[in-house]
């Protein structure tokens, strides 16, 4: 898996070119390897494999950091999270979708965002 840090200007062509949504957007995520509704986060169907690459405009995560109040690599981290959740073939089209990729995220998140205590 490749991630790409990037800016507003760069993630806004790519998205024009893959979605044809001509605007920014926080992350693109580019699957490798094919999946189904069988192996829908099956680490097994993954293992050693090539997920695919993803983007991630550091410009809307630093926008969307301050918005929440939160720090950067806190928003960076829960970008990364969300697209490997893509790349394994979740999505959150319905609202069911959603709420589970949610709790998946949340869950991620806490076992590995640890924030660095200032001055250590």
């Amino acid at each position: 898996m490749e991630i790409t840090l990037t800016s507003n200007a760069f993630i806004k062509k790519q998205n024009n070119i893959f979605r044809n949504i001509n605007q920014p957007t926080d992350v693109l995520s580019f699957p490798a390897v094919a999946v189904t509704n069988k192996t829908i986060g099956k680490a097994t169907h993954f293992k050693g494999k090539h997920l695919g690459d993803i983007l991630i405009s550091l410009d809307r995560a630093h926008e969307q950091a301050k918005a929440q109040g939160i720090s950067l690599q806190k928003e960076v981290l829960f970008l990364i999270i969300h697209s490997i959740l893509h790349l394994m073939g979740y999505d959150h089209a319905t609202e069911k979708e959603c709420l589970s990729m949610q709790k998946l995220e949340s869950k991620a998140l806490k076992k590995i965002y640890k924030p660095r205590n200032v001055g250590n």
